[in-house]
């Protein structure tokens, strides 16, 4: 194999084409009278089936926010229970600790789809004197043991398959600190293998470039 490191890259991109997963922003809606200041400080609830998931969620949520300059605050630090959040305790900490904007993102459904992968060719490129030394339209590999094996690192061929993919559609809401009053809100599309927590960056990322382009963040 002229080279080998080549091949292996070549591997390591077709693994990861196949493991990656998308998150898509399906549809987005901002409260056309709202003309208030972009929100400083947020409490990121985070309505999803694991608590280990949730703390994920909102302590990623938390850190992009930052990004841009804005104070987020993991809900589950201060109200462990998701599930029992109780509106007076909630709504006191909101206004002791000056807190402008609740942001809730849920779980609305969860379905499992069957996706079709085409067949995949990679072509390791061995550059121009590789080519020149043996080009494919003249020189035999077939009449040789050695001349077969060698070119049969020179392509990497993937049939066709198909494979069962987990599709997550959430919802996320942000609502005003003051009175309650929804601003914003998204519904996302996450397709993955089943591990939601390995979209949390990607989820995150646009919802919070979404939040930005609107102004509110």
């Amino acid at each position: 194999m002229k080279n080998p490191l080549l091949f292996l890259l070549g591997l390591v991109l077709l693994a990861f084409t196949w493991g990656c997963s998308a998150t898509t922003l399906e549809a987005q809606w901002k409260d056309p009278e709202y003309q208030g200041p972009r929100f400083d400080k947020v409490l990121v609830v985070g309505v999803i089936e694991t608590s280990l998931i949730r703390k994920l969620f909102e302590d990623r949520f938390g850190e992009d926010l930052r990004r841009y300059g804005v104070t987020g605050l993991a809900s589950y630090r201060m109200f462990p229970d998701v599930e029992r959040l109780d509106k007076d305790v909630v709504e006191g900490k909101v206004h002791g600790l000056d807190i402008e904007g609740i942001l809730i993102t849920r779980l609305v459904k969860r379905e499992t789809v069957e996706v079709t992968h085409p067949e995949r060719v990679q072509v390791i490129d061995q550059g121009s004197s590789y080519y020149s030394h043996r080009p494919y339209w003249y020189t035999p590999y077939y009449d040789h043991w050695y001349r077969y094996y060698d070119r049969s690192y020179d392509v990497i061929r993937t049939p066709a398959r198909t494979s069962q993919v987990e599709v997550f559609t959430m919802e996320t809401n942000l609502f005003r600190g003051s009175d309650g009053k929804l601003v914003w809100s998204a519904r996302t599309e996450t397709f993955d293998q089943g591990k939601l927590s390995e979209n949390i960056e990607g989820l995150v990322e646009i919802l919070t470039q979404s939040l930005d382009e609107n102004g509110l963040i």
